[in-house]
């Protein structure tokens, strides 16, 4: 994917980390059709696994890093009470410039304004919880189209209003790549088959999820305590390491 590798590059650039040099040429080089589908030759194994293995620490160091999570769930929020008010036409929102909807947003005089003049303030709200699927179960996928729920019941729990309470329960995190495919002595194979690197980095990603609960500095400590009771959370959630490569 070209738009990816051009973004990873420029997303490491942007925010200072170290993870985006990919041999891009020979990659696009070893790209060849097979079949009618598009593959990479063995010569471009390596170049694939420094791809890939990017992206991998992006992910925690990025992507998924609690800052990231807190800024796009509010900036989410915002446009979504937007739409609820029809203020903001759905159909519109992908031909809108960022400018134009920063712009909607900042004019709001309610809950997307507010949220706005966080953003623009960087008075971001905390992590009251931030947890791994460990911690708590497989079961917490079913709150992804409820999170509203959740709020209003854990805001009920702690007596405050919802609208200082966000749950973010991400999709699962895959790297589609992985699945790409390598052209090994005439056969096809995934890269996750071909190579045990890519195979380790799939199971290893699993561990970059986290589900946040994020609130306004004042009721942290409440909205932690509220939080772990709701979702009947569990301690220790596992930081994955690079020496468990």
């Amino acid at each position: 994917d070209v738009d990816r590798m051009d973004y990873l590059v420029r997303d490491a650039h942007y925010t200072g980390v170290a993870f985006g040099l990919v041999d891009h040429a020979r990659l696009i080089h070893e790209m060849q059709f097979y079949e009618g589908n598009l593959v990479v030759g063995l010569g471009g194994l390596k170049a694939a696994e420094s791809l890939l293995v990017s992206r991998f620490l992006m992910h925690p160091s990025v992507y998924y890093h609690h800052v990231s999570r807190i800024a796009e769930t509010m900036f989410t929020r915002a446009v979504q009470d937007l739409i609820n008010k029809r203020t903001l036409d759905p159909f519109k929102l992908r031909q809108m410039e960022d400018a134009r909807l920063f712009e909607m947003m900042r004019a709001d005089d309610g809950y997307a304004g507010e949220l706005a003049k966080r953003l623009d303030e960087r008075r971001l709200y905390k992590r009251a919880l931030h947890v791994g699927i460990d911690a708590v179960g497989e079961n917490v996928m079913r709150y992804r189209g409820k999170v509203e729920r959740v709020e209003n019941e854990i805001a009920e729990m702690v007596g405050i209003d919802s609208s200082e309470i966000l749950i973010d329960i991400p999709k699962r995190p895959e790297i589609a790549e992985m699945k790409a495919l390598i052209k090994v002595d005439g056969k096809m194979l995934r890269l996750d088959e071909a190579s045990n690197i890519v195979a380790t980095i799939e199971n290893a990603h699993q561990d970059n999820w986290r589900m946040g609960v994020y609130t306004i500095k004042e009721h942290r400590e409440t909205v932690r305590k509220a939080a772990q009771e709701f979702f009947d959370t569990k301690k220790g959630t596992k930081q994955f390491r690079l020496t468990d490569l």
